[in-house]
């Protein structure tokens, strides 16, 4: 079963899985197997292991520190784009918009049943009474 599992780990060449052993063991063990329901690491322990390793650190390769760096600027360029587009969009939206009137329960409003299909016999328009207000 192993023999499945450790290639995840691994590089493209598998020449690394020595190195990642310990996690790809701390990865099993801590993860619920579906023969019983607790990680196996709880059923011998009693309790989750708490690791400090996981938190996130230096990158080694300073090429990874520019590359992240480049594409928070990126994401962030995008997210002022969009933020001036809908900004765009609203403005001329709200140019032809007309403001909705305040409809409360127990009103009542005037529908134009040309285009609604149904099999009771309606007008054209018809007074109707609000039973419910939805926002």
């Amino acid at each position: 079963m192993l023999e499945g599992y450790l290639p995840n780990f691994g590089n493209y060449d598998q020449d690394n899985w020595y190195q990642m052993l310990p996690l790809a063991q701390y990865a099993y063990n801590n993860s619920k197997t579906g023969a019983h329901k607790p990680t196996p690491f709880f059923a011998n322990y009693g309790f989750h292991p708490q690791t400090e390793w996981m938190k996130e650190r230096e990158a080694q390769n300073p090429v990874a520190t520019m590359y992240t760096h480049w594409m928070k600027r990126v994401q962030e360029n995008a997210r002022t784009t969009l933020e001036q587009t809908r900004e765009a969009m609203k403005k001329c939206y709200d140019r032809k918009a007309t403001p909705q009137p305040d409809l409360e329960t127990g009103d009542l409003v005037m529908l134009n049943a040309k285009n609604l299909k149904s099999k009771r016999l309606l007008q054209s328009s018809s007074l109707w009474v609000i039973l419910a207000v939805s926002n």
